[in-house]
């Protein structure tokens, strides 16, 4: 079995190479294929089309993961490495994947993955990067994120001079918060969600 418990909700399937039902947003089959003792390769569908895969490699000291993976659901493929750093031990008997990690860091990503682009004309704020595109008036109604399979909604507003922030939302209810702060040709990014209150911070440099 595999079980991811800081998912939100938690969930867990059959790891034996074959594709599994689940009910995630956004994805709705999943498979999970042992290749070693350190090393697993893991996919995922919806309504029979790929998404993405990725290779989870261990390192000999168990103390690091590496993620290769492949994002599908794009108008360009994609692809990158993660890092992240062991933070709790895999319980006795099980693969080296299992335990608790931390993200160490990101290894070279494509170039369309990097890149999102902002207009905002009047009130009206329109966000597109590979793969989708939503456009809301600030201070209005929940748009629609077109490209996502997910049903999630977004609302903008203004909060300072050059600060702006994006709420998202799933079944009404709140997954994610973006504020971002526009200094010349420099944007600070600081999306968090409340759900477990964990945190990215990253700046983002105008072409």
């Amino acid at each position: 079995m595999f079980a991811c418990n800081s998912c939100i909700p938690p969930y867990s399937y059959i790891a034996n190479g074959e594709w599994q039902k689940v009910d995630r947003p956004g994805i709705d089959a999943v498979r999970l294929e042992v290749v070693d003792a350190s090393t697993v390769r893991s996919a995922a569908r919806f309504k029979g089309r790929d998404m993405g895969r990725a290779t989870w490699i261990v390192s000999e000291d168990g103390q690091s993961l590496t993620q290769v993976f492949v994002n599908l659901d794009a108008d360009e493929p994609t692809e990158g490495t993660v890092k992240l750093t062991r933070k709790s031990d895999a319980p006795a008997g099980a693969h080296a994947l299992s335990g608790t990690w931390s993200l160490a860091g990101y290894g070279k990503i494509s170039a369309a993955a990097l890149r999102t682009t902002y207009s905002l004309t009047g009130d009206t704020l329109t966000v597109t990067y590979n793969g989708g595109s939503w456009s809301a008036v600030l201070g209005g109604q929940p748009a629609r994120i077109e490209g996502s399979e997910s049903g999630t909604l977004v609302t903008a507003e203004r909060i300072g001079d050059n600060r702006y922030r994006e709420t998202y939302f799933r079944k009404e209810k709140i997954v994610g918060l973006t504020e971002i702060t526009v200094k010349g040709d420099n944007m600070t990014v600081v999306a968090t969600d409340p759900r477990d209150d964990s945190l990215l911070r990253y700046e983002a440099w105008r072409e």
